[in-house]
């Protein structure tokens, strides 16, 4: 398969919407080390759980601001009434373990940010801050999960994490640039 097939190619996840095109072309496996980024990810990536990523970033701005602009403390202070409201709010996956999840999440990133200052920290520290970069000549052969997501989700449900499973956080360490999976091809 060469690039020209490669961009042509259908089932290819990114070429089956301009939406998608644009993010895996701009933020898709670039490394980044902005923690309300990588926080909104982990947002998004839950939300998207047995759905599309292409429906999570068509209400990313809502789910955005649905759940207080992202703000790790904000969001942690949210109850039963916040959840309530959440779960009327179109904006977002109107899904009571999602949002659950979200919360969870949120009060169980303070704890991390505690123990380690920032959640860029904590990601990149599993890999010593270097990328993993895949070498893939074919994106049929693109891995669902990695030893590196086995490991980061094991250690993230320990902290109290949830909605972390392995192939979420596969998902997640590509879309952070922990992981880079892009498809070379060199013939």
């Amino acid at each position: 398969m060469n690039q020209l097939e490669l961009a042509r190619a259908k089932d290819f996840w990114p070429n089956r919407t301009p939406e998608l095109r644009h993010y895996y072309d701009t933020e898709w496996g670039q490394p980044s080390h902005d923690d309300r980024y990588l926080f909104e990810l982990l947002v998004l990536e839950i939300m998207a759980a047995g759905l599309s990523w292409q429906l999570a970033l068509r209400k990313r701005a809502g789910i955005g601001a649905a759940f207080a602009d992202l703000n790790v403390d904000r969001i942690a202070a949210m109850g039963p009434a916040e959840v309530d409201g959440l779960l009327q709010d179109e904006r977002i996956m109107r899904n009571r373990r999602k949002v659950a999840a979200v919360i969870a999440n949120a009060r169980a990133l303070q704890t991390l940010i505690a123990e380690w200052g920032t959640l860029d920290a904590y990601v990149w520290h599993f890999t010593g801050g270097c990328q993993q970069v895949g070498h893939w000549q074919d994106y049929h052969d693109l891995p669902q999960r990695s030893p590196l997501a086995d490991t980061v989700s094991q250690d993230m449900k320990r902290r109290g994490f949830t909605f972390v499973g392995p192939v979420i956080m596969h998902n997640y360490l590509q879309g952070a640039g922990v992981i880079d999976n892009r498809v070379v091809v060199t013939s």
